[in-house]
């Protein structure tokens, strides 16, 4: 704890913001108090009179209690938030799980002919997607064999529009990269050229 008789009157050197502190805020007293969790350093609460008046023993004593019981609302505050990110870990691999037991299951019951439709329901469920959709390659060209999440007259022009490989349009950029491909904007994209769909859909995240 450190008291400064009068801020204006102190001849130590002054950070930045004690001129502003004098001129501005008023500011002559100071008292500042360490908020401390065993020997970490946490920060510093900072009490101003705007005349000059020592703060009482009593008044100190009272502060250095509410600093004490602001370090343990700071503690309690980080181990929540530990835990609130664990328990969104633990929740994000049982989604996960559960996803793969979903597909299991598709498998499971398709047989020689594998359902698209509840696969491509269950990779938007899982990345939370608004959209998916599933190509499949046919004479040189991808073509649509299942899709959620669009609306009748986009699958219409969708399935009128089989793509070419290129890196103006998300599939066939992954083709030509043989990897996944992620574009942050379709929207803004520089080598995304299909407008039409990105419009029609309106696409713009897509992976």
């Amino acid at each position: 704890m450190v008291q400064i008789p009068d801020v204006a009157a102190d001849d130590r050197p002054a950070a930045d913001t004690g001129g502003a502190l004098i001129e501005l805020g008023g500011a002559r007293t100071g008292l500042v108090v360490a908020l401390r969790k065993d020997d970490k350093f946490l920060g510093t609460l900072w009490f101003y009179r705007q005349e000059v008046r020592l703060f009482t023993d009593k008044q100190i004593a009272l502060l250095q209690n509410f600093a004490a019981q602001a370090v343990i609302a700071m503690e309690n505050a980080r181990l929540l938030g530990e835990l609130r990110e664990r328990t969104r870990d633990l929740e994000e691999s049982l989604e996960y799980q559960t996803a793969t037991s979903d597909v299991l299951k598709v498998i499971s019951r398709s047989g020689a002919e594998l359902e698209p439709v509840p696969l491509v329901e269950t990779a938007a469920r899982l990345c939370e997607a608004d959209k998916a959709m599933i190509y499949r390659l046919s004479d040189g060209l991808y073509r649509t064999a299942a899709s959620f999440g669009f609306p009748p007259e986009y699958k219409v022009f969708i399935e009128r529009n089989p793509i070419t490989p290129s890196r103006g349009t998300l599939t066939g950029r992954t083709v030509i990269e043989r990897r996944a491909a992620h574009i942050e904007d379709a929207a803004i994209d520089p080598e995304y050229t299909w407008a039409e769909s990105q419009q029609r859909g309106n696409l713009r995240t897509l992976l």
